[in-house]
């Protein structure tokens, strides 16, 4: 049996307020998730997307071009 649980417990208060410290500093100093989020499509691309045509147009002319 502990004959004095006074220093027991001013570890254990002090080991706590550390603790504390250190998860405020961490909460504070860490980039949230939500700051650099995967940006999605904009709505309303699909409104100017290219012409059928024109796609095909584009792929055959990149298909023409010899490879660098």
């Amino acid at each position: 049996m502990v004959s004095n649980p006074i220093p027991h417990l001013i570890f254990w208060l002090v080991l706590l307020a550390v603790g504390a410290v250190v998860g405020r500093y961490h909460a504070r100093h860490t980039i949230p998730a939500w700051a650099n989020q995967v940006q999605g499509r904009r709505t309303g691309l699909s409104e100017r997307a290219f012409l059928f045509g024109q796609t095909e147009r584009r792929a055959k002319r990149t298909l023409d071009r010899p490879p660098p």
